[in-house]
């Protein structure tokens, strides 16, 4: 074949389309990076909700935050010195985002209410076709990519557990990832189903709701971790159980961006040390297992039992690592149940459950948790139940 000389200049780059799907902080970050550093673009970033963030815009339970230090949590090129807690709530995560996309223009490529049903190769064009529904119009409609990233993350879709009885339950069923912001809990019996992440940080707050009674229901052990930073912060003066900072830490990190830069380089290098503890039967895992071990049962020892249920016979890092500030502080309240039980069914007024065998005190038989009146219970989802 003949080669034809196209009429274009020797740095124009050809046209591509682009599109990527969420804009959570991978499609925010992507809408900053793309338009700086490739010309000729047609980007779209396709978000199946009604805003931007991500999981820090859907998931609304109260206690909701990062588990990691805030301050590592960040775009680097964007810091952020107001951060108001060790551990940042969703909510400041997610206007965080709100004002990075501001800042920098992102929105211009963003379609919300954008969900992408389908995405297909073609060997033939050599594109990617896509199917997309305007969840406020209902319309769906055909588009076509040189390139589709996916930056919808991990844990994105709500799966329910398969309990018989689910939907027979006539008190208020809600998901850790579906809040229902607008329900009052004060004066409820609450059953709590899993012991994930999301469980450990919603039971503190159940917790102290007045007139509040909780039922966690916990198959699985696991361990929690003394808080992520915690030497950062004792090398930094600052007080490792002191998870809030005052106005005046906020602005010495807003007028001293130097000072600030260190106190992050801390944090961080303090966190990549943590790799060694998850490799299996290493002297460092040993050390961290023996030492979360000690620690779980020193605040648990009001109630011994639950310590032998819940700390786990595997190796740190099998497992999600949480640092859980006032989790096992939480179940050693009064008014809450800690249950190991296997759930039956769900019944109009309550959980049908089994213990686990053997059965071994102070469990008790199988038993159906009632709960008069029927609108006082609550069952909460919080198994990180995704696809």
């Amino acid at each position: 074949m003949p080669f034809n000389i196209q009429d274009h200049f020797i740095d124009e780059s050809r046209p591509l389309k682009l599109r990527i799907i969420g804009a959570g902080f991978s499609g925010i970050y992507l809408g900053i990076r793309i338009p700086q550093r490739l010309r000729n673009i047609d980007l779209q970033i396709l978000e199946k909700n009604d805003g931007i963030g991500g999981t820090w815009w859907e998931n609304r339970y109260p206690g909701c935050a990062c588990d990691i230090p805030a301050h590592s949590y960040q775009y680097t090129f964007e810091p952020n010195p107001h951060w108001s807690a060790f551990y940042a709530p969703a909510n400041e995560i997610c206007n965080y985002l709100t004002m990075v996309a501001d800042k920098y223009g992102v929105n211009r490529f963003v379609r919300l209410s954008h969900r992408v049903t389908s995405c297909e190769w073609d060997d033939n064009i050599k594109r990617w076709k896509l199917a997309i529904t305007n969840s406020k119009t209902t319309e769906t409609y055909q588009d076509e990519a040189d390139v589709l990233i996916v930056a919808r993350g991990g844990l994105n879709n709500i799966k329910w557990p398969a309990i018989p009885g689910l939907h027979s339950f006539k008190g208020e069923v809600m998901h850790s990832a579906a809040w229902n912001e607008r329900y009052d809990f004060c004066g409820k019996k609450i059953g709590v189903i899993g012991g994930g992440s999301s469980a450990i940080q919603i039971v503190p707050e159940l917790q102290k709701r007045d007139r509040t009674h909780i039922s966690c229901f916990v198959r699985s052990r696991t361990w929690i971790s003394n808080p992520f930073g915690d030497m950062s912060m004792s090398k930094l003066g600052l007080d490792p159980a002191a998870f809030h900072f005052s106005d005046e830490q906020r602005n010495k990190f807003a007028l001293d961006p130097e000072s600030y830069l260190r106190f992050r380089k801390i944090i961080e290098s303090d966190g990549n040390t943590m790799h060694g503890m998850f490799h299996k039967g290493s002297k460092v895992q040993d050390s961290a297992v023996a030492a979360f071990s000690a620690m779980m049962h020193e605040r648990l020892k009001g109630r011994p039992e639950i310590a032998e249920a819940l700390i786990p016979t595997f190796g740190v890092g099998c497992r999600r690592l949480t640092p859980g500030p006032g989790y096992l502080e939480a179940l050693c309240q009064k008014n809450v149940d800690f249950v190991t039980d296997n759930i039956v069914a769900i019944q109009t007024g309550g959980v049908t459950s089994h213990p686990p065998f053997p059965t071994t005190p102070p469990f008790r038989p199988p038993r159906l948790i009632p709960a008069p009146p029927i609108q006082d219970l609550i069952t909460l989802y919080c198994l990180n139940f995704y696809i």
